[in-house]
């Protein structure tokens, strides 16, 4: 690596083996009679958080692998945006302390059944060494309450008391090597600005957008450039996307403490707007602290008859995502 940056990522590289190595993820063997090693690779990322930290993982080349023979399945904890806004929105109302905290290389914590034989990664050999949702967790301790989101390696703590936020942290950090990033700014996607009076998430910013050539090479290989591609059949449409995004790059989630908490949905629909199935599009939204925490808008998969039977369709699909 010649870039100007070239240090830092070694730096990241040696702080990923170090983890390798301090949680035991292999063992030098040597390889057995009719046994196939597969080979691995450095994944370099520029987090998009508040201090645009970089990291590099090494990964196995799974690719080369067969599902149902080199391995069964394959999953990843991650909890849904609905119920991140939903605790945000909880945040405000009930005054939370919103924590974060991030777990140190998450995937070598996974306990892996089958035998694998990776060869070492070029520059670093070895010699001798060896339906809620469900990734929602609730503590509730009396008076006090502790919500903990999970996203992969992410870990998003909302508590009603300092003592308990103390405890679970070294409950954490005991059983995985954690990396405390206190105070929350930017999880999963979504900038968290917080003045004790609103929260505010969800920002769309030029950020967001490749800045050099590197980059805007990687975004080819990834279906956002498709679907950019796909925009340009239809330029008027494109044209009013891109003026929309535009004009509200800086809008912003809102949540702010309520008389009354609860959720009010929202739905609506056109009838038969489909000129080719004559399908109706339903949409809703729904709204908790004054802030909305979920919204879709999706072709109705039945035909109606008739005013009358979409407006049903469409109420049951906000109702029963509400329920």
């Amino acid at each position: 690596m010649s870039c100007k940056e070239s240090e830092l990522w070694y730096n990241a590289m040696k702080d990923e083996m170090s983890s390798m190595r301090f949680n035991d993820v292999w063992d030098l063997v040597e390889l057995p009679n009719g046994a196939k090693t597969i080979g691995c690779k450095w994944v370099f990322k520029t987090k998009k958080d508040s201090l645009g930290n970089i990291e590099a993982r090494l990964v196995a080349k799974g690719f080369t692998q067969k599902e149902g023979i080199d391995y069964m399945e394959t999953f990843s904890p991650i909890s849904k945006k609905d119920s991140l806004r939903i605790i945000l929105a909880l945040v405000v109302h009930f005054d939370l302390e919103l924590q974060q905290m991030d777990v140190k290389t998450t995937f070598l914590n996974g306990e892996l059944e089958e035998e694998v034989y990776m060869k070492q990664p070029k520059g670093f050999p070895s010699s001798d060494e060896n339906v809620m949702d469900q990734c929602i967790y609730p503590k509730i301790s009396g008076s006090k309450v502790c919500f903990l989101v999970l996203y992969v390696d992410d870990i998003l703590l909302a508590i009603n008391d300092n003592g308990l936020l103390h405890e679970v942290k070294q409950f954490l950090s005991k059983n995985s090597d954690m990396k405390d990033m206190c105070e929350a700014s930017y999880v999963i996607g979504i900038k968290i600005h917080r003045d004790r009076f609103q929260v505010k998430g969800d920002r769309f910013n030029l950020n967001q957008c490749s800045k050099n050539d590197l980059e805007r090479k990687q975004m080819k290989n990834i279906p956002y450039a498709f679907t950019i591609r796909s925009l340009m059949y239809a330029q008027k449409a494109a044209k009013k996307v891109m003026r929309y995004l535009q004009g509200t790059k800086d809008y912003k989630l809102m949540y702010r403490r309520t008389s009354n908490l609860e959720v009010v949905g929202y739905s609506d629909l056109d009838f038969a707007g489909c000129v080719d199935s004559c399908k109706s599009t339903s949409g809703y939204i729904l709204i908790l602290a004054g802030g909305a925490i979920s919204w879709r808008s999706v072709k109705q998969t039945l035909t109606a008859t008739s005013t009358m039977e979409t407006e049903f369709i469409s109420c049951f699909e906000a109702t029963s995502h509400d329920v």
